[in-house]
C-alpha cells in the first residue's frame, strides 16, 4: 500500500531536488496505465510490482481509519457465498 506522500518521499530519496508535483502525477499516471500501481482511491495505490497478488481490500484502513473488510466480502473471496461483485465492503470501527 502506497500513498502519494509516501511515493513522493521515495522519489526524493538521494535526490538534491525532489520531483515536482506535476512530474510525480505524470509518473503515477504512467504506472497506473502500465498496471504496476492500482489506484484504490485518490492518493492510495496498490503496488502490483512488489506484491502482484495484493487486493484492494488491503486499503480498507486507508479509506476509513481503523476499518476492516466485512465478513461478507471475506466469505465471497473464499467461495463460501456466491454473491460475487466488484464492491469491497468495509466496516468502520464501532459498528
Amino acid at each position: 500500500m502506497l500513498t502519494t506522500g509516501a511515493l513522493q518521499a521515495l522519489a526524493a530519496v538521494g535526490e538534491m531536488t525532489p520531483p515536482s508535483s506535476a512530474t510525480l502525477a505524470r509518473w503515477l499516471r504512467e504506472l497506473v496505465a502500465a498496471t504496476k500501481l492500482v489506484e484504490v482511491i485518490k492518493g492510495v495505490y496498490l503496488n502490483r510490482m512488489g506484491h502482484p497478488g495484493v487486493n484492494p481490500a488491503a486499503a480498507a484502513h486507508h479509506v476509513r481509519a481503523r476499518s476492516v473488510v466485512s465478513l461478507a466480502w471475506v466469505l465471497e473471496q473464499e467461495g463460501i457465498t456466491n454473491n460475487f461483485g466488484d464492491t469491497i465492503t468495509c466496516v468502520p470501527p464501532g459498528h
